[in-house]
């Protein structure tokens, strides 16, 4: 599912894109709870130099991102994020 995100950089330009957002579900606490797991892909060069650490926000919900990865030839990216 597409979801419209925001990218504010330290010089206050703002950047916004579309991304692939997805929130599968992940058992822990041997069963006992449930947590999202976040997960969204995007184009590279929608978010260059997207570090971990930054902060996102998707549809007025506030994220950080917990994890990068490239995927196939390098345009495409998928990030973990953490809910703030």
């Amino acid at each position: 599912m597409l979801k419209r995100c925001t990218r504010k950089l330290a010089d206050g330009t703002v950047q916004t894109t579309d991304v692939g957002f997805t929130r599968p579900d992940e058992t822990l606490l041997d069963g006992l709870t449930v947590a999202p797991d976040v997960v969204i892909t995007f184009a590279a060069s929608r978010f260059p130099g997207l570090k971990t650490g930054e902060s996102l926000a998707i549809e007025g919900h506030h994220f950080q991102v917990r994890y990068l990865r490239v995927l196939g030839d390098g345009s495409e990216m998928r990030a973990q994020l953490t809910r703030l």
